[in-house]
C-alpha cells in the first residue's frame, strides 16, 4: 500500500534559508517515515490536479490562494494551516484573505500556547499547539576569560525583525571584548546599506550576511548571548535552537 501524499505549502523554500523554510524542512522530515511528503512554494497551481491527501501550509496570508484553490477543488480532504508571526500579531486582524484561510482550514497550529490568545474562540476549539524544537548541540566551555564576547542576532534583514535597533546597540558599546554578529541577508536594501555602514564605522559589529543553517548553528554555539529583536515574533524557532545550542 502507498504512503498517503502531504503537500507542505511553504512562502520560503531552501534558498531563502529562514525560519519559515527550517519550519517546513523539519516537519518533513518528522513526517516521511509515514507519508509521501512534497515541499513546495506557495503560488504552486498544481494542487488542484494531482491532489495530495492533505496540504500544511505556512502562513495564512501568503499561502491563501493556493489553500482556497485546494479547498474548492477537494472539499473534504484536510487544510492544516500553521499560523506564523506575523499572521498572529498582524495578518489575520487586518488581512481578508488571511482571515478566509482561517476559515478554510480544516485545524490551526499555533507554535506557542499565548498564540491561542490572537484567535476567536470558535477558532481556538480547531487549533494544536505544536512546540518548536531543534536537535541539541554539545555545549562549549564558557571561559570568563575568553577574548571575545560575542552577542549573535540570526534573521534576515527586513523591519518585521527590526535589525537597526541591533545596530544601533553596536553604536553604544563601550568593552572591546564585545563583538555583535549579525546573519541574516538584507531583504530591504536600506537595512542593507546601515548594515555595512554601521559596520564600516563599527568595528565591533560584522554582517556575516547569508550563512548556511550548520555553519550558523555553530556560531550561535560559541556566542555567550543570542539577540532577537523582532517586532512581532513571541516564539520564533531561534529561540529554540539557542537553547538547544547551549
Amino acid at each position: 500500500m502507498s504512503k498517503p501524499h502531504i503537500v507542505i505549502i511553504s512562502p520560503a523554500l531552501a534558498k531563502a534559508n529562514n525560519g519559515n523554510w527550517q519550519t517546513a524542512r523539519r516537519w518533513a522530515r518528522f513526517l516521511c517515515e509515514h507519508f509521501r511528503v512534497m515541499l513546495t512554494p506557495e503560488t504552486d497551481a498544481s494542487l488542484t490536479h494531482a491532489a495530495p491527501d492533505a496540504i500544511i501550509a505556512l502562513h495564512a496570508r501568503r499561502s491563501a490562494a493556493a489553500i482556497a484553490a485546494f479547498a474548492a477543488a477537494h472539499p473534504s480532504r484536510p487544510v492544516i494551516l500553521v499560523l506564523t508571526g506575523t499572521d498572529l500579531y498582524r495578518d489575520i486582524h487586518t488581512d481578508d484573505s488571511a482571515k478566509q484561510s482561517l476559515r478554510l482550514a480544516t485545524r490551526l497550529v499555533v507554535l506557542q500556547q499565548a498564540g491561542m490568545q490572537e484567535l476567536e474562540p470558535l477558532l481556538q476549539r480547531k487549533t494544536t499547539v505544536i512546540y518548536q524544537s531543534a536537535p541539541s548541540l554539545k555545549s562549549v566551555p564558557r571561559n570568563i576569560d575568553a577574548r571575545h564576547f560575542d552577542v549573535t542576532m540570526i534573521g534576515h534583514l527586513r523591519d518585521e525583525k527590526d535589525p537597526a535597533t541591533f545596530m544601533r546597540a553596536a553604536k553604544l558599546l563601550a568593552s572591546p571584548h564585545v563583538r555583535l554578529i549579525h546573519i541574516g541577508t538584507a531583504l530591504d536594501p536600506l537595512l542593507g546599506a546601515e548594515a555595512e555602514a554601521t559596520q564600516r564605522e563599527h568595528a565591533r559589529y560584522r554582517w556575516l550576511r547569508n550563512v548556511p543553517h550548520a555553519r550558523t548553528r555553530q556560531l550561535l554555539k560559541r556566542s555567550q548571548l543570542m539577540v532577537i529583536t523582532s517586532r512581532m515574533e513571541g516564539g520564533a524557532n531561534v529561540i529554540i535552537v539557542a537553547v538547544t545550542s547551549g
